[in-house]
């Protein structure tokens, strides 16, 4: 099981091993070439060798990026899928469990969430987090960096925006918990006391209602643990890559620091951070999700 996990996981970063090869050769290239060429600077000939290597590198970092945000997008329309097939047999779970009115609005606003987290992800995060890049590649082209402003500004936009959005997310689900299994933990308790009230037949039904419902629980938290297992080794796999990824670039920026242009560290650098910010949307889209199903489920535990 562990081979097979290993070789899943590294299977897709050392299909890009080439590129990762070929970017080394690339800087290695540049870094000897600029020595050399020093001596004929009047030339323009050392500038023209960085612009072509620069523009070789940029092509290559881009290229490997796109297979990340690729593996990134397949994620987020896997997890989608998943959580759709997951909803309505818990949604049910928690409405037989005496919580219909939780189970109707859990359904409705995690509905809601998994959709459009969906959509921010593929459609905003993911194009503007490549337009970050390319803009971090082009600024890194001149000694004079003229857009380093918008880009820091666009990626402080991208990382605390998603933590806005997480917190957001959050405190809506909170409200709604702290309302909803009230309302049916009071329905309850009337519709319990009404049964209590009939002769004879009272406290036997009031005593099978309540192994219903006791039942109904153990299978609803069964269900919601089930979840969470299932969403967090779903996404224990992509994770790894990218971890793989993110890690493979940080090491060759460390190795290629002390002899290559400090422009190409930098842009690998920021390969490094658009790398880590995906990780850091993956963790929070599932932190939020399983906060949500453990955070109902904790709400409903009880028997009216």
């Amino acid at each position: 099981m562990g081979g097979w996990f290993i070789d899943i996981a590294f299977r897709e970063v050392f299909s890009s091993k080439i590129l990762i090869t070929e970017l080394i050769g690339v800087i290695l290239f540049s870094a000897v070439f600029s020595n050399i060429s020093s001596s004929f600077q009047p030339y323009g000939v050392s500038d023209s060798g960085f612009f072509v290597t620069y523009l070789i590198t940029f092509s290559i970092i881009f290229t490997n990026f796109t297979a990340m945000t690729t593996l990134f997008e397949n994620t987020v329309i896997l997890l989608s899928s998943f959580l759709k097939v997951l909803l309505p047999v818990y949604t049910l779970a928690v409405s037989l469990s005496g919580n219909l009115s939780t189970g109707v609005v859990f359904y409705e606003y995690f509905i809601i969430v998994v959709l459009l987290l969906n959509w921010i992800c593929i459609k905003i995060f993911l194009p503007l987090l490549q337009y970050y890049l390319l803009l971090e590649l082009l600024n890194r082209f001149s000694k004079k960096q003229n857009i380093s402003r918008l880009c820091e500004g666009l990626f402080l936009f991208l990382s605390k925006g998603v933590q806005v959005l997480f917190f957001l997310f959050f405190g809506f689900h909170l409200l709604e918990t702290m309302i909803a299994p009230s309302f049916d933990a009071a329905k309850n308790n009337v519709l319990n006391k009404m049964i209590g009230l009939i002769p004879g037949a009272g406290s036997v039904i009031q005593s099978v209602t309540g192994t219903v419902l006791g039942s109904s629980l153990v299978i609803k938290n069964a269900l919601g643990a089930a979840g969470i297992v299932f969403l967090f080794l779903f996404l224990l796999l992509p994770l790894t890559k990218l971890l793989c990824y993110v890690f493979f670039y940080f090491l060759l920026s460390v190795v290629l620091e002390p002899i290559a242009d400090e422009r190409f560290v930098e842009c690998i650098s920021a390969a490094v951070k658009c790398g880590l910010l995906l990780i850091k949307v993956l963790c929070m889209s599932s932190v939020l999700f399983i906060v949500i199903i453990a955070l109902t489920t904790l709400t409903t535990n009880h028997i009216g």
